[in-house]
């Protein structure tokens, strides 16, 4: 397959992703878990039963969605949201001055560096 048709099927998935987490749809999570599987691998090295609720927040959080947008998304109040990023800094012991999103991101590429050392 030619690279600029890898690229389009790549980007369309992406695109996809975007309008699934958009309109909370429940494939949402399983195209993340396709397009990104190391990151969910490296969420359930924190928590092998991680339910797949906190799977799709932080989902959307490795995605840079704001507060606002995640409340949007799943028809929840803004701090609900809150609420919820912080139960999961500390189920996942995230340290209170780091960014979630951030932190969420470094997860994935940390835990691909560790499996490419092993």
């Amino acid at each position: 397959m030619n690279r600029e048709l890898t690229e389009q099927i790549g980007e369309n998935k992406f695109n996809n992703l975007i309008e699934l987490a958009k309109s909370n749809n429940p494939e949402f999570l399983t195209l993340f878990t396709e397009l990104y599987p190391q990151f969910i691998q490296a969420l359930k090295t924190f928590d092998p039963k991680m339910r797949s609720t906190e799977l799709e927040f932080c989902a959307m959080a490795f995605l840079n969605f704001s507060t606002k947008n995640i409340s949007e998304y799943t028809y929840v109040t803004i701090r609900a949201v809150q609420v919820r990023k912080n139960r999961l800094r500390k189920k996942l012991e995230i340290p209170s001055e780091a960014d979630f999103n951030n932190w969420m991101r470094e997860l994935a590429e940390t835990f691909v560096q560790t499996q490419v050392s092993e």
